[in-house]
C-alpha cells in the first residue's frame, strides 16, 4: 500500500519529469535549421521518455496533495540528479547516431564523459569533457547552452509556475536554494517577475555581445550561459581571441548574474533605490571583487593585460567559469585567489554556486561582534547588535543565520576534503594534488574553471565523483544529507 506522502511525493516527480520535454521543443527548431536529422531520434526519445513517464506519474496521482515537509528536499535532490542522467540520453544519442564522428563528437559515446557533461550543464557548474566545443554539432552545443540557462535560475522556479505541484512552493524553492522568493505574499507573481528579469537580462546580454562583434550564434549560446553563470561555451578557447570590448561586456553580463534577484527585484520593480544601497551581499560582493582583483593584479600583472584580470577574477568570483586567458600556463600565485574567490562566489538567490557572500557576510560580521563584545564592560555587551541590510538584527535570528553559515562552511571544506582525496586515490600520480584540489573545488562551487583536470581521458571513476560533487554543490550539501536521511528513515519504517 502507498503512503499519501508517497504518492504525493510521485506526483511532483510527475511534474518534473516532464521538463526536459518540455526542453527539446526549441531543441528541434535547432536540428531544423542546421539539418541536424541524425539528432532527432535521440531528442525525440527523451521527449518520448520525459512527458510519457511525467504525465503517467502525474495524472496517476493527480489528486494526492498531503506531503511530508521534509520530502521536499527528497525530491529537489532527487530531480536534481535524476535530469541530468535523463539528459545523458541527448548526449549519447546523437554521438552513436552521427554520421563519420570527429574526436570530439565520439567523446560522448563514452556514457560516463555524456553524464558528466549532462551534470555538469543542469548544474551551471561548466566543466567540460572536450577540448574543442566548436566541433560539437549545433544541437548538443545548444542544449548544453540551454540546460545551464535553465539550471541557473532552478529546475524547480521554472516548474511550478507551468505545472501543479502538491508540495507548498515556498519549501520547494527553500529546498533549491533560492530563499528570498519565501518572504511575503503573491510568491508566485513574485517568481514570475524575477523570470522576466532572466529573460529581459538575457535578450540584453545576446544583443550586446553581437554589438560587440560577436557571430550571432555566438553571442545567443553565451549570451545564455553568461547570464546563468554556467560558463559553457562554443568557441575552441572560450573568450581567448575575443576582442576588449567583447570581454567587458561578458564581465558586465557576469557580475549580473552573481547579483541576488532581490537586488534586481529592488531596482528594476520596486525601484526602491535606497534599500538597493544597503544591501549586505552587495556590498561585500562588490568590496570582495575588488579585493580579488588587487590581489590578481599583483600576481599576475604587467605580464597579463588588466582586462583579462578583471575578466578572470569575475569569471571566477561569480562562479561562470569563461576563461580569457589559458589557466594551464599561469602559477599557482595567480591560481590560487581564483580559487578562494571560487570557494566564495556570488550572492544567495543568484545564478551562482559557491559559499555565498552572505554567508561570509554573516560569519565576518559575528567576528567583529565577538571582538566588541570582548572589549567593552559586561552590562554592554547585550546592547551590541549584528546590522544586516541596515536593520539590526535581534540575538535570535542572528543565531540561526550563524549557525547555518558555519555548518556550511563546514560540510563545504568537508566536501573539498573528501573528493580531493578521493581523487588522489583513483588517479594516476601524474596529476598534482594542487590542479586536483582546484578542480574539486570548481565542481563544488559549480564553476567550470579547470586546471587541466577533468577531460574526457579521466577514469570513469573520476568522472563519476567530479559528477557527484557537481550535484552536491549545485544543492548546497544539506540538501543532500536531508534527502538520504528522510529516504533512510521511509524505508526503516
Amino acid at each position: 500500500m502507498i503512503s499519501e506522502h508517497t504518492r504525493a511525493f510521485l506526483k511532483d516527480l510527475g511534474v518534473f519529469l516532464q521538463l526536459p520535454g518540455l526542453m527539446c521543443l526549441p531543441t528541434f527548431v535547432v536540428i531544423a535549421v542546421f539539418e541536424e536529422w541524425y539528432a532527432l531520434k535521440p531528442f525525440i526519445l527523451l521527449a518520448v521518455i520525459s512527458f510519457a513517464v511525467g504525465q503517467f506519474l502525474y495524472r496517476l496521482f493527480y489528486n494526492n496533495r498531503r506531503t511530508h515537509p521534509g520530502s521536499a528536499y527528497g525530491l529537489v535532490s532527487f530531480i536534481w540528479f535524476l535530469l541530468p542522467l535523463l539528459g545523458t540520453i541527448s548526449f549519447y544519442g546523437v554521438a552513436v547516431l552521427i554520421p563519420e564522428p570527429n574526436e570530439q563528437e565520439l567523446v560522448f559515446s563514452d556514457i560516463h564523459s555524456a553524464f558528466f557533461e549532462s551534470m555538469s550543464g543542469f548544474t551551471g557548474t561548466g566543466l567540460t569533457m572536450l577540448d574543442d566545443s566548436s566541433m560539437i554539432p549545433h544541437c548538443l552545443q545548444w542544449w548544453r547552452s540551454l540546460c545551464e540557462w535553465i539550471g541557473g535560475l532552478g529546475i524547480i522556479f521554472l516548474a511550478v509556475i507551468l505545472l501543479d505541484t502538491a508540495h507548498e512552493n515556498e519549501r520547494l524553492y527553500q529546498s533549491e536554494g533560492m530563499g528570498w522568493t519565501r518572504k511575503g505574499h503573491n510568491t508566485k507573481s513574485k517568481i514570475i517577475k524575477i523570470w522576466w528579469i532572466y529573460i529581459g537580462y538575457t535578450a540584453l546580454s545576446v544583443a550586446s555581445f553581437y554589438l560587440a562583434g560577436m557571430p550571432i550564434w555566438e553571442a545567443l549560446n553565451h549570451g545564455l550561459t553568461g547570464i546563468s553563470t554556467g560558463g559553457f561555451s562554443v568557441t575552441a578557447d572560450s573568450f581567448i581571441s575575443y576582442n576588449t570590448t567583447i570581454k567587458w561586456v561578458a564581465v558586465i553580463i557576469m557580475l549580473l548574474g552573481a547579483l541576488s534577484f532581490k537586488i534586481h527585484y529592488l531596482a528594476l520593480i520596486q525601484k526602491n533605490f535606497r534599500s538597493l544601497f544597503r544591501q549586505t551581499q552587495l556590498q561585500y560582493f562588490l568590496a570582495l571583487w575588488i579585493f580579488f582583483l588587487l590581489i590578481g593584479a599583483i600576481s599576475a600583472y604587467p605580464s597579463t593585460d588588466t582586462v583579462d584580470i578583471i575578466f578572470q577574477m569575475a569569471s571566477a568570483l561569480a562562479t561562470c567559469g569563461f576563461n580569457s586567458v589559458e589557466l594551464t600556463d599561469y602559477s599557482h600565485m595567480f591560481l590560487f585567489p581564483i580559487m578562494m574567490a571560487m570557494f566564495i562566489g556570488g550572492n544567495e538567490s543568484s545564478t551562482t554556486g559557491g559559499l555565498k557572500t552572505k554567508r561570509l557576510a554573516w560569519i565576518i560580521k559575528t567576528l567583529q561582534a565577538h571582538v566588541r563584545q570582548s572589549t567593552c564592560r559586561d552590562e554592554e555587551k547585550f546592547d551590541i547588535k549584528i546590522r544586516f541590510n541596515g536593520k539590526a538584527v535581534d540575538n535570535k535570528s542572528a543565531y540561526l543565520q550563524v549557525r547555518m553559515a558555519t555548518v556550511l562552511l563546514f560540510l563545504w571544506i568537508s566536501a573539498l576534503t573528501i573528493g580531493t582525496f578521493t581523487l588522489l586515490h583513483v588517479l594516476p600520480e601524474e596529476y598534482g594534488f594542487f590542479e586536483i584540489f582546484f578542480d574539486v573545488n570548481s565542481a563544488l562551487n559549480n564553476v567550470g574553471l579547470s586546471s587541466g583536470v577533468a577531460h574526457h581521458r579521466l577514469p570513469a571513476e573520476a568522472k563519476w565523483v567530479l559528477s557527484i560533487i557537481m550535484w552536491m554543490g549545485r544543492l548546497e550539501i544539506i540538501g543532500v544529507i536531508i534527502m538520504f536521511s528522510y529516504f533512510l528513515k521511509k524505508t526503516s519504517v
